[in-house]
């Protein structure tokens, strides 16, 4: 690299599914698989049962996971200091 260029490749895959556990009850399950150089691996998963009350009304409750990783400023800048 030259001076004050710097690369970093990102891959991301995503996933989701949906699973009819009643007629009223809806669980959805997904991940992000995410990998780039300079923070590896990471896996991001979410799950979600939704549950429908009337025709327009549904209550949520949702658990998820999400990394936060270091952007390409924080691992590289020079700062001087």
């Amino acid at each position: 690299h030259t001076r004050g260029q710097q690369e970093n490749d990102v891959w991301r895959l995503f996933g989701h599914g949906e699973i009819r556990l009643a007629p009223r009850l809806l669980l959805n399950l997904g991940a992000t698989l995410e990998h780039d150089r300079i923070n590896g691996a990471n896996a991001s998963p979410r799950a979600g049962l939704n549950w429908r009350l009337r025709d327009t009304q549904s209550l949520r409750l949702v658990s998820s996971t999400a990394v936060r990783t270091q952007d390409m400023y924080e691992e590289y800048a020079d700062l001087g200091l």
